[in-house]
């Protein structure tokens, strides 16, 4: 039996989780982890304790072409996806290519919010957003976060983000429409209620009818 999981160190219990995969390494040798994690002491000196008999590390920071080679065919993928659905817009999603694999540094995560920003912009105002851009993901926050208080249903968006930060596992569009009175009237209506969710970005992430936090940093932004 093989167990994965993603991004130990922002796991929920993370001493407790760390201790079982130790414990199980040790104990029963037909469970196989796989474990990504942040590079920190904590984690590091626990999983190469000496109860953990079989163990091999992939460090990114050793693995950087590889890392590198991943990032540059996701923007080139992506930005096929955006100009395929902007009627072949090659001219400004070439821009937007060569500007994010310039500037992103290698950072997936930053890179990733940014297209999330992206589909939800209006094709003529693409190279304006661009021009913009926070360079930090943190700034990508603030900069959304402006933008929503900003906006005349401010309201609105604030009650989203708040169900949908302390919903314990990611909820339905249908779900969200029933917790927030707000969206009363729109279960169904898929198109409506992915629009509205789609522009809580960088904070929310749709995934076929689902809402859930983009990424544990902007829930503690």
């Amino acid at each position: 039996m093989c167990l994965i999981i993603e991004a130990l160190d922002e796991c929920v219990d993370l001493t407790l989780l760390v201790n079982l995969v130790v414990q199980t390494s040790s104990t029963c040798p037909s469970v196989k982890w796989i474990v990504s994690s942040r590079n920190t002491w904590s984690i590091k000196e626990r999983l190469d304790a000496d109860a953990v008999k079989q163990k091999a590390r992939l460090s990114l920071e050793s693995a950087e072409w590889p890392v590198s080679e991943a990032i540059t065919e996701y923007i080139h993928i992506k930005v096929e996806v955006l100009a395929w659905r902007d009627k072949d817009d090659n001219a400004t999603w070439g821009v937007v290519k060569r500007c994010l694999s310039e500037n992103g540094h290698g950072n997936f995560l930053w890179i990733s919010l940014v297209f999330q920003e992206f589909e939800n912009t209006p094709r003529s105002e693409v190279q304006t957003k661009l021009a913009r851009l926070p360079d930090t993901i943190m700034g990508l926050y603030r900069t959304g976060m402006n933008r929503l208080r900003e906006s005349n249903n401010n309201k609105l968006y604030r009650k989203i983000l708040a169900v949908v930060s302390v919903a314990e596992n990611p909820i339905t569009l249908d779900e969200l429409a029933v917790v927030v009175d707000t969206l009363d009237g729109l279960s169904g209506h898929y198109d409506a209620l992915a629009e509205i969710t789609g522009l809580c970005s960088p904070f929310l992430r749709l995934y076929e009818y689902t809402v859930s936090i983009a990424h544990l940093s902007a829930k503690d932004f």
